[in-house]
């Protein structure tokens, strides 16, 4: 599918985002992997925003796996629980009437390109920090 693709995640290697432009065979990889740990939530609001910055009319539709962030940036209020998220909040929702022609969507784990960019990542880092390998039949 065409459109951007976003996904943030914190584990034991540190937190990261991944933004991936699709256009059709085409795609454009951005990553950031940050200096300090940041919750989950934290990154997927980064990888949400940088993903809006990429948006423009022939991608306007940005993809996330997170479906809290994404239900928090379609809503013209933010739940009272997420309050500490309201900058990232309101930094995400000013690009958004900026664009107005994005669409933000939410999408299955499995069909998110920059997830799966990420999970391959942390896949290969795990295999050579513990030195796992892979047994082909």
């Amino acid at each position: 599918m065409k459109g951007v693709y976003c996904d943030g995640a914190d584990n034991n290697f540190g937190s990261s985002y991944c933004v991936i432009k699709s256009y059709d065979e085409h795609k454009v990889t951005k990553t950031k992997k940050m200096q300090h740990h940041y919750s989950s939530i934290v990154m997927e609001y980064l990888a949400l925003i940088e993903g809006l910055k990429q948006a423009c009319p022939i991608l306007k539709v940005v993809y996330s796996d997170c479906l809290r962030v994404v239900s928090e940036i379609n809503s013209n209020r933010l739940p009272g629980y997420s309050m500490k998220y309201h900058d990232l909040w309101c930094n995400a929702r000013c690009i958004i009437k900026q664009k107005p022609y994005v669409i933000v969507k939410w999408i299955p784990r499995e069909q998110n390109l920059a997830g799966i960019y990420l999970e391959n990542n942390l896949m290969a880092k795990k295999q050579e920090i513990y030195k796992i390998i892979t047994i082909k039949k």
